[in-house]
């Protein structure tokens, strides 16, 4: 978004290797990505839709709060004359403005959007395959990691089908 921080391109290519893929770039999966690639791990965080910011950006509106009792929400400390550290019913605007200010730490260049996680595949080794879809160009690319975390909403928007071997 203009007037925020940096994040890097969004729509670039998919590496072939990385130390761990993070799905969904909402406020926990930008979160865990950064903290990842700040201990020095190659991270890749990616999302379906085209921006970051989750349920945040998706579903909100600017008049959009939330009761920030739930400390959860405001994940950069604010300090300082004329700065709200943490207000009941923080706005929309504060919350992806956060998300972004995280997602510039470590994160720059390294968050894709548009991308579809088709499916994961376990190695023998530990390892995952993860195979996915650019959302707009067909695209589809299958990246191999050392670990992959979950960070989708699947109680709102299209059912989504998350399943694993041994889950039923």
């Amino acid at each position: 978004a203009e007037g925020w921080p940096d994040i890097g391109e969004i729509d670039g290519p998919l590496p072939d290797k990385v130390d761990c893929i993070v799905v969904g770039a909402g406020i926990y999966g930008i979160y865990q990505a950064n903290l990842l690639a700040s201990t020095g791990n190659s991270v890749v965080c990616l999302d379906r839709y085209h921006e970051i910011g989750g349920v945040w950006n998706y579903y909100g509106n600017d008049y959009s709060r939330v009761n920030t009792s739930e400390v959860g929400y405001r994940i950069v400390p604010r300090e300082g004359m004329y700065t709200r550290p943490n207000e009941d019913h923080s706005p929309k605007r504060e919350i992806m403005r956060d998300i972004y200010e995280v997602a510039s730490q470590h994160l720059k260049g390294k968050i894709r959007c548009n991308v579809n996680v088709l499916t994961v595949e376990k190695q023998p080794d530990g390892t995952v395959r993860v195979h996915t879809k650019h959302m707009k160009t067909g695209v589809e690319k299958t990246i191999q990691a050392n670990a992959i975390s979950f960070h989708v909403n699947r109680r709102i928007g299209r059912k989504r089908e998350v399943d694993w071997e041994g889950s039923h």
